[in-house]
């Protein structure tokens, strides 16, 4: 056989082989999408919102490494083939999550990669909007998942290994801003009126009731002492 043959056979049997692998490439791929795409269903939400919030976030599932927090929701149902509440689904789905941020849109924190999921794509998945936060897992914060609805937003106690709040109701009997951001409130607590300073942008009315909601476990201190020590999560105005 001279050289020339041999060239093209060689050339005809590389051809050959890289077609073969491109086949399996491809096919395999095709697997790997179909599975992915979960047979080419978007998976949905339905979300019952609870009427009696209290603002705090629910044990809701336990995974291996992570858990999933419920915040203001009664229920929170995976509609596929058939409807099924997320913590019973994701024992047989356990990348459920992962195919439900496909079809999210999110931002990211700038503390190492917590992330923040809205129902606001064009082609929405839930009934009533949705909000998952995804805990980044890095400096001395959780791996752990907070779901609730829209309006749900990052508060400083989620991602914590201990996310545990308290809350005071305060009626605020006087205001008097200072420079930039600080506000001096005159509060009554029961019989007990006080002066604390605080550094917000937040607007009072005079007369208001406001539920504070502090970082940690309940206590009796005194409310300048509570205030000192103990770092604020939200404040709400109560309607009266």
């Amino acid at each position: 056989m001279n050289d020339k043959l041999k060239f093209v056979l060689n050339l005809v049997i590389s051809l050959f082989t890289i077609f073969l692998l491109i086949v399996v490439l491809v096919f395999f791929y095709k697997i790997k999408l179909k599975s992915n795409n979960n047979n080419g269903k978007v998976l949905g939400l339905r979300t019952i919102e609870n009427s009696n919030c209290n603002y705090k976030p629910d044990l809701y599932y336990s995974a291996n490494g992570y858990n999933i927090y419920s915040y203001c929701l009664d229920s929170i149902i995976v509609v596929d083939d058939y409807m099924q509440e997320l913590k019973e689904y994701i024992i047989d789905n356990p990348n459920v999550l992962e195919k439900l941020y496909e079809n999210l849109t999110y931002i990211t924190f700038l503390d190492g990669g917590t992330k923040e999921y809205k129902d606001y794509k064009p082609l929405t998945i839930s009934n009533n909007g949705i909000t998952i936060i995804k805990c980044n897992g890095r400096d001395d914060k959780t791996k752990d998942v907070y779901i609730g609805p829209d309006s749900m937003y990052y508060k400083e106690n989620f991602c914590k290994q201990d996310n545990a709040t308290f809350t005071k109701t305060f009626k605020v009997l006087g205001v008097d801003k200072g420079l930039l951001n600080e506000v001096v409130l005159t509060l009554e607590y029961f019989d007990i009126t006080t002066d604390v300073m605080l550094n917000t942008n937040k607007d009072f009315h005079i007369g208001s009731s406001y539920e504070f909601e502090f970082m940690g476990k309940e206590t009796n201190d005194t409310i300048n002492s509570i205030f000192k020590d103990f770092g604020i999560v939200e404040i709400r105005e109560i309607n009266n």
